[in-house]
């Protein structure tokens, strides 16, 4: 999984994925969330560029 990790006054780890919607997040938010890799646990964002340059972010708050 590569993810960007940024802070919006808690800790995301961003994710770029062709289409957002078909991102089972509900599956991997908590696998996310929970990853050893942030002891104090993560927000898992999802993102994708639609065709009009727009984005489609979908969040899995920890």
């Amino acid at each position: 999984l590569d993810a960007v990790c940024h802070s919006l006054g808690n800790p995301h780890a961003v994710v770029f994925v062709d289409d957002a919607e078909r991102v089972d997040i509900e599956r991997i938010g908590p696998l996310v969330e929970t990853a050893s890799l942030f002891p104090d646990r993560v927000n898992l964002s999802v993102v994708s560029r639609r065709d009009d340059g727009s984005f489609r972010m979908r969040v899995w708050e920890r």
